[in-house]
């Protein structure tokens, strides 16, 4: 079975982020059989090297990987449950 991640590039300060927070958590929520949920704060200095591998500079950023490798990405994705499940199942089969 290849692992799956739902990458949520994020920042504090930003308010389509904490928008998109609920939706992403119901949908964690209710896929956490089928899909791993990464949450990766942007302005951590951790997380700068993630952030550059990513090639991310807006948040907030979603990046679908499937066994490490990038298969799609979202930015501005509308802030529910149905968007984001709409979305992830055209590459991960058995999201709901």
């Amino acid at each position: 079975m290849e692992a799956v991640q739902l990458l949520d590039f994020w920042s504090p300060t930003c308010g389509p982020c904490k928008r998109l927070e609920p939706a992403l958590d119901s949908f964690e929520q209710a896929n956490l059989d089928v899909i791993e949920v990464v949450n990766i704060d942007t302005t951590a200095p951790r997380n700068r090297a993630m952030v550059r591998r990513h090639r991310v500079n807006a948040v907030p950023t979603l990046v679908i990987l499937k066994d490490g490798y990038e298969v799609s990405r979202a930015r501005g994705i509308t802030p529910t449950h149905a968007a984001i499940t709409n979305w992830v199942s055209k590459f991960v089969p058995g999201v709901k």
